[in-house]
């Protein structure tokens, strides 16, 4: 039997004002996505920050739950960061590609 894994998302969030660790962020993210969808949701959405890059964030979600990762994201309350998602891509590459232009333009 074959199974399709599912497809995957990546988000390139950025965060004005002081940067969450890895751990906060996962746990603040996973606490807003149950919060909005449920346990349910949360298992899922299979929710797994990839990479903290200086003040960007690579943040990998399922196809189906990318609308409710988002919203968890713009909900994220850390020490008066403001988290904007950057852009949404089916590939990491492509998702770190962006990352250099951004930084590239800066």
């Amino acid at each position: 039997m074959v199974v399709k894994n599912e497809r995957k998302r990546y988000l390139l969030v950025e965060f004005f004002g002081q940067i969450p660790d890895k751990r906060d962020l996962v746990y603040a993210l996973r606490n807003n996505v149950a919060t909005l969808g449920g346990q349910l949701a949360l298992a899922q959405s299979s929710l797994h920050v990839v990479d903290i890059m200086g003040s960007f964030a690579i943040i990998r979600a399922t196809h189906l739950s990318r609308d409710l990762v988002e919203a968890s994201i713009q909900l994220l309350k850390y020490n008066n960061t403001i988290p904007v998602v950057r852009s949404v891509s089916g590939t990491i590459a492509k998702t770190r590609k962006f990352h250099q232009s951004l930084i590239s333009q800066s």
